[in-house]
């Protein structure tokens, strides 16, 4: 998807940031970083195991992508959010009752057409994390406890 990201979009230089531990898969790693230099991203992908201050990490950042096959909710996705930054997340079973549709993608096509789209909006994207408030969700809890 980032591949063709920089396809059709040359002339920015794009830069992907992937951020987490690694698979316990032991060949993961290696063709990772083999598909990389195969497609000439060496230069524009950055890897990290660990991010200590995730806030930080974010600054300067214009969009937080999940391609993830197997995600729930993704704090990091919402943390982004809050900052106003825009999400996109692989359309995983259940995404869509997560996260709003703009925010979702399923083929590269529609990925690619997502960030490229002249949408961006961080006041949006801030007012769609603020449903996730922790006080909300204290609530819900407190709902339930009642019931119970």
């Amino acid at each position: 998807a980032f591949k063709a990201l920089c396809n059709a979009d040359p002339a920015s230089k794009w830069e992907l940031h992937v951020a987490g531990y690694w698979s316990n898969e032991q060949w993961l790693r290696p063709y990772i970083d083999h598909i990389i230099k195969e497609m000439g991203l060496t230069d524009q992908v950055k890897i990290y195991d660990w991010i200590p201050n995730v806030n930080e990490f974010l600054e300067g950042f214009d969009y937080v992508v999940s391609s993830s096959f197997k995600e729930a909710f993704s704090l990091i996705a919402a943390e982004a959010m809050a900052k106003g930054i825009k999400m996109l997340t692989h359309n995983w079973l259940g995404a869509k009752d997560i996260w709003p549709e703009s925010c979702v993608w399923t083929t590269i096509d529609e990925f690619v057409a997502k960030i490229l789209a002249n949408d961006y909006n961080s006041e949006h994207y801030r007012s769609l994390a603020e449903k996730y408030d922790k006080k909300y969700e204290i609530e819900e809890a407190n709902k339930i406890m009642q019931i119970i």
